[in-house]
């Protein structure tokens, strides 16, 4: 009986710690581009601020794989493309690697304010 209880801690402290470790991941997956704006306002815990900053990870991601896709479509097109594809490519690449970069942006400002939620006595 006695093994069997310590089983079942063993078991329930796994799923603690991989709950903890998956829930700002699982939060992400409810923010979405239609309600990024009250989930930010709402945010008042650390997993509500880690939740944002994975969101902003993956928003990130994104506009990195675009900006990589048009500049693959610009190096397949060498000396053949127009001059209005390659400046379209070249725009899109800037506008893509500009909107990356802000994502990052908020993503490391959400992790700072996860941290300082978490820093505040309870």
């Amino acid at each position: 009986m006695r093994n069997q209880f310590g089983k079942a801690l063993a078991i329930a402290a796994c799923a603690a710690i991989l709950s903890a470790a998956t829930e700002p991941a699982a939060r992400a997956a409810t923010i979405t581009d239609d309600n990024v704006g009250a989930m930010v306002n709402a945010a008042t815990t650390a997993a509500d601020h880690q939740a944002l900053a994975e969101y902003f990870r993956a928003a990130a991601k994104d506009a990195d794989k675009l900006a990589q896709k048009h500049q693959s479509m610009l190096l397949s097109q060498p000396g053949k493309g127009s001059s209005v594809w390659d400046a379209h490519c070249r725009r899109l690449i800037k506008r893509y690697d500009e909107l990356a970069a802000d994502y990052r942006t908020m993503a490391s400002e959400q992790d700072g304010m996860a941290k300082a939620v978490a820093a505040q006595p309870h």
